[in-house]
C-alpha cells in the first residue's frame, strides 16, 4: 500500500512516505496528493524506540533483529500502526522461538545494490547520497581510500556539529534521560567522525534488509493518514482490516552508513490489507 524512504542527508533527518499504491481486483491505482506523512518503527505514544537488539549477537552477529517493531504512519491529525502479535518482544521469547522468528537481517549486510534494496530506493537518492553508497575498490591504497572517505565525512562533520548544538540547547531547556542519551551518542559520533577508522571505507556501502509479517492489534488515534486520500480517489468507503489473519507485510532496510551509523539510508515498503466498500483487498 505504501513505501517510504529517508530524506536526503542534506536535509533534516526523517522518514517520509513518498508513494501509495492501491492494488484491487480492477487493477492498480497510484494515489495522488498524499500530503506530508511520516513513517516510523517506534510507537508515537511511547518513548520506547525501535532498535537492533544486541543481546543475541553471538548468533546473528551484525545482522541483529529489530526490537520494538511497530510500523506506523502519522500526521499532525492522527496516526495508525501495528506491531508484533500481542506485543511480544524478542527478549521474552525462548531460544527456540528466537531461532524461528526470522526477524534477523536477511543474509546480513551486503553491498547496496538492487539485490539488497528495491531499485526505486537507489533512484530516489540524491547524487550526494549515492556517493555514500559508492563502492571503494579493494585494490585502492589506504591513501586513496582516505581521500574518498574524507570527501563524504566533511559534510557529515558539519551536520553532526549542528545537531550537537541543537541537542545541547534542548537538553538545557528540558533535561531527560532520552535527551541525555542522544547527547552522549552525538558527542561520540562527532569524535568518531574526526578520527576515522579503516572501517569508514567499507561500511558506508553496506545495506541490510528485514522482512516481517505483523499481526498485532491495529491501533489508531485521531484521523488515520492515507485513508481520506484513498476514499477521495476511489470514491468508496475504505476501512483498515484489523483481524489477526489479515497481516501487514513489511520489507525494509538500512545502510549507506558510516562506521557508527550516524548517517544512513532507511527505506521500507508496507503492504496493508484494507476493505473497500464490501470487498477485502
Amino acid at each position: 500500500m505504501s513505501e517510504s524512504v529517508q530524506t536526503s542527508t542534506e536535509n533534516q533527518l526523517g522518514v517520509t512516505v513518498r508513494g501509495c499504491t492501491y492494488h484491487g481486483p480492477e487493477g492498480s491505482v497510484e494515489i495522488t496528493d498524499i500530503g506530508q506523512i511520516s513513517a516510523s518503527l517506534s510507537r508515537p505514544d511511547s518513548d520506547q524506540l525501535s532498535y537492533m537488539i544486541g543481546d543475541n549477537h553471538m548468533v546473528w552477529g551484525d545482522a541483529a533483529p529489530l526490537e520494538n517493531t511497530f510500523v506506523n504512519f502519522r500526521t499532525d491529525d492522527g496516526w495508525f500502526g501495528r506491531g508484533t502479535a500481542k506485543g511480544v518482544s524478542f527478549s521474552d521469547m525462548s531460544p527456540q522461538q528466537r531461532a524461528c522468528t526470522h526477524r534477523e537481517c536477511i543474509n546480513g549486510f551486503k553491498d547496496s545494490t538492487e539485490t539488497s534494496m528495491p531499485g526505486w530506493v537507489l533512484e530516489s537518492l540524491s547524487e550526494h547520497d549515492q556517493q555514500l553508497l559508492a563502492h571503494i575498490d579493494m585494490d585502492y591504497t589506504m591513501e586513496m581510500k582516505q581521500k574518498i572517505t574524507d570527501k563524504w565525512l566533511k559534510d557529515l562533520r558539519i551536520s553532526v556539529s549542528r545537531e550537537l548544538e541543537k541537542q545541547i540547547k534542548e537538553y538545557e531547556e528540558k533535561p531527560s534521560r532520552i535527551a541525555g542519551d542522544k547527547l552522549i551518542s552525538t558527542v561520540w559520533r562527532l569524535y568518531q567522525l574526526n578520527t576515522p577508522s579503516r572501517a569508514a571505507g567499507t561500511n558506508q556501502r553496506k545495506t541490510g534488509m528485514f522482512l516481517h509479517s505483523l499481526r498485532g492489534d491495529l491501533q489508531t488515534e485521531g484521523q488515520a493518514p492515507l485513508i481520506a486520500q484513498l476514499e477521495a480517489q476511489l470514491k468508496k468507503k475504505v476501512t483498515l482490516e484489523d483481524s489477526e489473519d489479515k497481516r501487514w507485510l513489511f520489507s525494509g532496510g538500512l545502510g549507506g552508513f558510516d562506521y557508527d551509523g550516524s548517517s544512513m539510508v532507511v527505506w521500507a515498503e508496507v503492504k496493508i490489507p484494507i476493505r473497500v466498500g464490501d470487498q477485502n483487498v
